[in-house]
């Protein structure tokens, strides 16, 4: 009996240890995917402060969205 227990607990430990990296893996990918986002959405505001017309033109939808939904343009004003 006392084996079955040991085979269990360290079954368990295993368990946990594979457990905690996959989320840990899947919270670091999410992190950097919006890290790559945020570096995107700043490089084009600098691009459309000096003047560059096509920059403008591509950080216009990002202004008028707000966490993934497009935003009333009446509620904006």
């Amino acid at each position: 009996m006392t084996s079955f227990w040991n085979v269990s607990q360290f079954a368990s430990g295993i368990f946990l240890i594979c457990g905690a990296s996959i989320l840990w893996w899947l919270h670091t990918r999410e992190s950097n995917e919006r890290r790559i986002l945020v570096l995107n959405a700043i490089s084009t505001r600098v691009r459309a402060n000096h003047d560059d017309i096509a920059a403008e033109f591509r950080f216009d939808p990002i202004l008028d969205t707000a966490r993934g939904q497009l935003m009333n343009p009446g509620e904006v004003a």
